[in-house]
């Protein structure tokens, strides 16, 4: 997966890794602390089943609800598939 924060300028995209997902939210290990209230854009690059086919990439738009140093949990208000 990879995020990136919107509501700073210029911000670059970073690599995480995904540790919980739901319809509704998303926990995930960031490369440093993020503060509650950030708004972000996540891709997650979905596998195909059985690694048969094409996989899709999950695009989700949220907000920051918690964070300690290494761990984000994001409310997700938006997807697109």
């Amino acid at each position: 997966m990879h995020y990136k924060l919107l509501n700073r300028r210029g911000a670059p995209e970073i690599q995480g890794h995904t540790i919980n997902m739901s319809g509704t939210g998303l926990l995930f290990a960031a490369r440093s602390r993020l503060r509650t209230g950030d708004r972000i854009e996540i891709y997650v690059l979905w596998p195909p089943p059985s690694g048969e086919g094409h996989g899709f990439t999950l695009l989700m738009y949220g907000r920051v609800v918690r964070s300690d140093h290494d761990k984000a949990a994001v409310d997700i208000e938006k997807f697109e598939v």
